[in-house]
């Protein structure tokens, strides 16, 4: 995954996936979207390969370039699993309402999770915005500033900081803020956008309960690309 990530760091590398995920170019064509020389896109295109999000395949003296659809795949999931602890430990007893992870389009990596808790949105957004209970679910230690603008920093494990800025806080309602790794190149602080909302459930039991109707996160492969959803939609 390391090699992935650190490939998908450089804006020009991100264009390049984008170009060639619907269809196969060639290496002129690809050139041609650039004013760089074409030694600079063949080494990013080498970047590519390497890291087995680009395929080759050679027909005569031409090569035809294509997004590696299974290791994009591959990537997603691996992404996903790092959720996964920390919302088994969040919903804490309740069940799983479904779980998915959607396929990329566009150059973009989408991971959504949906799951059902019993307690009410009230009390489950202080999950994400309250020191004090994101640390029973998730990380060692917190600063959380839950405003537009405000800071959210967790230690996810030992000197390992995520780092990024809250972007929207509905009370009760919806969280957003951007998700990086201080200190990495391949997914810096803001890179990623993670948002949550919290949709109330009817049921006829006498207790509450509602749905993170999505929990996403989608990792950005277009430089200045932002990601939106619902909740009811990573990254």
């Amino acid at each position: 995954m390391d090699a992935a990530l650190r490939a998908l760091a450089g804006s020009t590398r991100r264009h390049i996936l984008a170009l060639v995920w619907h269809e196969e170019r060639t290496a002129s064509e690809i050139a041609s979207e650039f004013s760089m020389s074409g030694p600079a896109i063949s080494q990013h295109l080498k970047v590519l390969l390497d890291s087995g999000l680009v395929s080759l395949r050679r027909s005569g003296t031409r090569r035809f370039y294509r997004v590696n659809q299974s290791a994009v795949a591959s990537l997603q999931a691996e992404l996903a699993a790092f959720w996964d602890g920390g919302l088994s430990r969040l919903k804490a007893g309740g069940r799983t309402k479904s779980t998915e992870v959607e396929a990329a389009m566009n150059g973009v990596i989408n991971i959504e999770r949906e799951i059902f808790i019993a307690a009410s949105p009230e009390k489950v957004f202080r999950f994400f915005v309250e020191p004090a209970f994101i640390a029973r679910w998730f990380g060692k230690q917190h600063t959380l500033d839950p405003r537009p603008g405000g800071i959210f920093r967790v230690e996810v494990s030992a000197g390992n900081f995520a780092h990024g800025t809250y972007t929207e806080v509905t009370p009760h309602r919806r969280i957003a803020f951007t998700w990086g790794w201080e200190g990495r190149d391949d997914l810096p602080p803001g890179r990623s956008l993670v948002e949550i909302e919290l949709v109330p459930k009817k049921t006829a039991a006498p207790c509450s309960g509602f749905d993170i109707a999505a929990f996403r996160k989608r990792r950005r492969l277009h430089s200045g690309q932002r990601t939106t959803g619902r909740t009811g939609q990573t990254t």
